[in-house]
């Protein structure tokens, strides 16, 4: 009866540790995906917006800056001082890019922008991001020590002489 009884317990052990690394992984999944939305830049390559007349801004609400920004239409490379672009802008409450033209000029056709550009949703802080990585190796250690649980309480290791 009692070989029946710790049977059981071991059975329990088991389905206890496979349910916490089912659940462990799927979290896991959903938190690598958003900290590596949240911890790298993205490319913009050749978006089109139109420039409109001089002071009209255009507000790219998908981003919070850019960088390395190059700007140009069917004539050519647009020089900077024909426009501009403001960060961390705050556009109906969320934070924005903001590209405002400075000069007729070049007005008459689209212009296709491309840069190194921060999601929203990006952690400028490289401790920040350096943290939300660190949450990862532990979240991934925490399922390891989940499923080696059932193994090192059964005494397999004593019999293997370890």
């Amino acid at each position: 009866m009692n070989n029946k009884k710790a049977q059981m317990a071991y059975v329990g052990l088991i389905l206890m540790a496979f349910v916490g690394i089912v659940v462990g992984v799927a979290l896991f999944q959903g938190a690598s995906t958003q900290v590596g939305e949240a911890t790298s830049t993205s490319t913009i390559v050749n978006t089109t917006f139109t420039p409109g007349a001089v002071g009209t801004q255009n507000t790219f609400t998908d981003y919070k800056s850019f960088t390395d920004v190059i700007v140009v239409n069917a004539t050519g490379t647009i020089v900077a001082t024909n426009y501009s672009v403001a960060n961390n802008q705050v556009v109906n409450g969320a934070l924005a890019v903001v590209v405002t033209t400075l000069d007729k000029t070049y007005n008459s056709t689209d212009w296709k922008i491309s840069a190194t550009a921060e999601r929203t949703g990006y952690i400028s802080d490289s401790g920040g991001r350096a943290i939300a990585s660190l949450i990862l190796v532990f979240m991934a250690l925490a399922i390891a020590i989940i499923a080696l649980e059932p193994t090192l309480r059964s005494g397999v290791l004593n019999a293997l002489g370890k």
